[in-house]
């Protein structure tokens, strides 16, 4: 599965299924905003590309899922764990 990388937010981890174009390195994704809403909303990371979540809001995490079982964590994907407040 993708590296990941835990600590005190903003967590990181390597985005390894989404393309993007080559010059984009680093991308931050607030969470919490105003709920449990992402700024913003979709992003495009490349291969080895970083993504930055930064937890401003209450305790939420960050888990990839599929839209039909959108609270269940993918097979082999990625989870934050608990971060926030």
């Amino acid at each position: 599965g993708p590296d990941l990388t835990y600590g005190t937010p903003p967590s990181l981890f390597r985005a390894m299924y989404i393309s993007a174009p080559t010059d984009l390195d680093v991308v931050q994704v607030t969470v919490g905003i105003e709920g449990s809403f992402y700024s913003p909303p979709t992003i495009s990371a490349g291969l080895n590309d970083t993504v930055v979540f930064v937890f401003g809001g209450d305790v939420h995490t960050v888990t990839q899922s599929t839209f039909a079982s959108p609270c269940v964590q993918l097979a082999g994907g990625f989870n934050s764990g608990f971060a926030g407040r």
